[in-house]
């Protein structure tokens, strides 16, 4: 369960952060943690778009390294992603 104070600290941040990158955001949010690949299914960006989207917010200490496992939909061992505010 997230704290409360990770989503204040999660609002607060939002008006800050362009719209692709709310969107992945939002989804984490929700998730908890997910792979590059995970986010473009569910959201419907490109790829590559999210690649890049999540280099610059993990950069920005907005996002941050979850785990590597298996991801569902390729089976490959992949980088997940989290909030970094916890």
């Amino acid at each position: 369960m997230i704290a409360i104070t990770s989503r204040q600290s999660y609002l607060e941040i939002q008006p800050a952060i362009p719209k692709c990158k709310k969107i992945i955001c939002h989804y984490l949010y929700n998730v908890g943690k997910a792979s590059n690949r995970q986010i473009a299914t569910a959201t419907g960006l490109d790829l590559n778009n999210v690649t890049g989207r999540v280099n610059e917010l993990v950069k920005s200490n907005i996002l941050k390294f979850k785990e590597r496992s298996p991801c569902p939909i390729t089976g490959k061992n992949v980088y997940k992603w989290g909030l970094a505010v916890e």
